[in-house]
């Protein structure tokens, strides 16, 4: 249960404040507790970002030995999607790499585009969750990688361990294909209704694509009974 307490405030706040000696005036404090009141995870202040939160929710369940909902791990994602490291891969068919690649668990986007005449899908990922030599791995695996164009020159080093001289540095940017080849499966989805994250979205296509249905965790519960009314509505 999420409980907001006002920095200098006064009554409940003022006393919440005193209880856990926090000083009246404070960056953003996030602390998680347990029915008794203690840190489940220590204290910390300036924790600005939605993936700071998201990270300190993430802890603070794995602390408890609680499950991490999917939802949540894809959140903290999606809140460093153009930050995390690039890799655009060339294949015959753009919606199966989308489809595949989107399933993995660092894979923060996938997005079709063309570059030198190819259909490619241009990935960003987290190289904690799935690094680069297994992403391509998974890649050449499916027949998903004729070509793959780095964006970053130590990663690149790597890539041609895995690739060889099919690996090469990204030199220009690739052009998105049309919104209509983008999520192909999850547009032709009810879930594809739903408010998503990027990151969401493209883990959800994967899903569809390959079982028709999300699985369990992929939605928040606040999703899930949206869908669930939603179907509830289209069958009457």
């Amino acid at each position: 249960m999420p409980i907001y307490v006002r920095n200098n405030g006064e009554g409940a706040d003022a006393e919440a404040l005193k209880r856990f000696d926090e000083p009246a005036w404070n960056n953003p404090v996030v602390r998680f507790l347990d029915a008794r009141g203690r840190d489940v995870i220590e204290r910390r202040d300036g924790v600005w970002s939605t993936a700071g939160i998201a990270r300190r929710m993430t802890a603070a369940l794995t602390a408890a030995e609680a499950p991490v909902p999917t939802w949540l791990v894809l959140a903290e994602l999606d809140a460093r999607r153009t930050e995390l490291p690039r890799v655009v891969l060339a294949m015959h068919c753009f919606w199966e790499g989308q489809a595949k690649l989107g399933g993995l668990a660092g894979v923060a986007d996938a997005r079709p585009a063309f570059l030198e005449g190819l259909e490619v899908v241009d990935v960003r990922y987290d190289p904690e969750r799935t690094p680069l030599a297994e992403l391509l791995d998974v890649a050449e695996r499916a027949g998903l990688a004729k070509r793959a164009w780095i964006a970053d020159e130590r990663e690149l080093v790597a890539a041609r361990k895995v690739l060889g001289d099919r690996a090469r540095p990204l030199a220009k940017e690739p052009d998105p294909a049309p919104a209509s080849d983008d999520l192909r499966a999850l547009k032709r989805s009810p879930v594809g209704e739903l408010p998503l994250s990027r990151t969401q979205a493209v883990r959800l296509n994967a899903e569809i694509g390959t079982s028709d249905r999300p699985r369990q965790g992929t939605l928040s519960p606040r999703q899930t009974l949206a869908l669930e009314a939603s179907n509830a509505k289209t069958e009457r």
